[in-house]
């Protein structure tokens, strides 16, 4: 049985096409609890950004500690980070009126709404459409493949293949980890995907070291 959340989730492949207009309503920005994701490609590009405008952060754990909360998605340990909202409407934390206080850094979720990359059943990913403000859906017609080449550059893509090629082995070594030490592993988890980045450096090359470094100290664990 369908539940009314998937209603609003249609999946749509590469070679279709929707309409789309943006009204500027910053309805997509409301009643979003839990479900503006940022992954440590966001967190690094949005600490750049939020430091060079003068917010007063300094490092990736300061933007986590005041603007994010993760939340656990796998029993073996995996978690994410989630935007954090405010007002009774639950509102982004950088929403400001009905704009975007950091347009030119804001997460790929957001850049890529309506469309969403979604996990499927086998392990692999679906794109779905999100039709929930259906008066967005007016004016042009976009194919779906043109809005992920705009909306996700190369440095994206790369850093997305490479996220995804590597957490098959970093989920199976978390479930390999004896339960006494489940808290070391994920404070690892922690520290080299999403603390351990010197901002005035490449961050794909930097995310592929930390990467290696987690999963050496996980095997370590087992």
């Amino acid at each position: 049985m369908t539940s009314p959340e998937q209603e609003h989730f249609l999946p749509i492949s590469p070679n279709d096409h929707f309409s789309f207009h943006c009204t500027r309503c910053a309805e997509c920005c409301r009643h979003v609890h839990d479900s503006v994701a940022i992954s440590s490609l966001d967190v690094f590009r949005l600490t750049k950004y939020l430091r060079d405008h003068g917010v007063g952060v300094g490092s990736t754990d300061d933007v986590l500690s005041r603007f994010a909360s993760p939340l656990l998605i796998t029993e073996a340990g995996f978690f994410a980070y989630f935007l954090n909202t405010v007002g009774e409407d639950e509102h982004c934390i950088f929403l400001n009126g009905n704009r975007c206080s950091i347009q030119d850094a804001k997460p790929n979720a957001c850049r890529m709404y309506p469309l969403q990359a979604a996990p499927d059943k086998d392990g692999s990913f679906q794109i779905v459409l999100c039709t929930e403000k259906r008066h967005h859906f007016k004016g042009n017609s976009v194919k779906v493949k043109n809005w992920f080449n705009f909306n996700m550059p190369a440095d994206v893509r790369e850093f997305y293949r490479f996220e995804l090629g590597t957490a098959p082995t970093i989920q199976r070594l978390l479930l390999a980890i004896p339960g006494s030490r489940k808290s070391h592993a994920l404070l690892l988890f922690h520290q080299y995907l999403y603390f351990d980045f010197d901002l005035d450096k490449s961050f794909i090359n930097q995310f592929r070291v930390n990467t290696g470094k987690l999963m050496r100290a996980l095997e370590g664990l087992k």
